[in-house]
């Protein structure tokens, strides 16, 4: 889970905190929630937007609450203890149990904040796996990519299972029309064991070539590494390369 959607998920928190505190005390007094992130902010405050299921259905129950979300800077915000971690003498002497100075006053503290537009698309990275942290994701798409590299080079995909069909439909594309058929149905074989594997093994390879390209060569030419840690390991180069 992103930071971002982890923010969230803790204002929402604090809004379902805050409902059982009224319900506690059967009263309807205003509430304020305050965060330091500046994108959770922006999902909760716009109302123009249609943000993914998972962010609406989030805002959706904070709405509901009724509290007024305000941004505070983060070395104002106690909840940084939590996630930072303290000593016993920190917490002690901090604004843990009083929350900052201004918060009495809170009408008064309007800090100056420019807003993020969560609408902004991000530059891909010009290396392709580092765009992505999921090690399934990386191996399947290193699968897809070996593999229309050998459909590019006229070698064929060997499987013992039939071809998997799946069906889809355009939204501009009347069901009607002779062409319907030929555009919403596509055969395609599903990636196979071997080819994971040979992507799990491709994957391996390139991060311990990346990450000690000294020691990897080293054992690459049968020689010993420079590094003393894979001395001890006694590495070798194997025939899954």
């Amino acid at each position: 889970m992103s930071i971002p959607r982890l923010e969230l998920l803790s204002n929402a928190m604090a809004t379902l905190l805050g409902q059982y505190i009224r319900d506690q005390h059967w009263t309807n007094h205003a509430a304020h929630v305050w965060t330091d992130s500046q994108i959770s902010l922006c999902w909760i405050k716009a109302s123009d937007k249609n943000p993914e299921i998972w962010v609406q259905n989030r805002v959706t129950k904070m709405r509901t609450f009724g509290a007024e979300t305000h941004f505070c800077k983060g070395i104002q915000n106690p909840a940084e203890l939590l996630s930072r971690g303290a000593s016993a003498k920190e917490l002690a002497k901090s604004n843990w149990w009083t929350g900052p100075e201004w918060l009495p006053r809170y009408e008064e503290y309007k800090p100056l904040v420019t807003l993020i537009r969560t609408d902004m698309i991000r530059p891909k990275h010009p290396t392709w796996y580092l765009e992505y942290s999921d090690w399934t994701r990386i191996v399947r798409i290193r699968a897809m990519l070996t593999r229309a590299i050998d459909t590019f080079c006229g070698r064929k995909v060997i499987s013992n299972t039939k071809h998997e069909v799946d069906k889809y439909w355009k939204a501009d594309v009347d069901p009607q029309s002779d062409n319907y058929r030929y555009l919403t149905v596509r055969k395609f074989v599903r990636l196979q064991d071997h080819e994971l594997l040979r992507a799990k093994y491709g994957v391996l390879r390139q991060a311990q070539q990346e990450s000690y390209p000294a020691d990897f060569e080293a054992i690459l030419n049968q020689e010993a590494p420079p590094n003393m840690l894979f001395k001890k390991l006694r590495p070798r180069y194997d025939t899954t390369n």
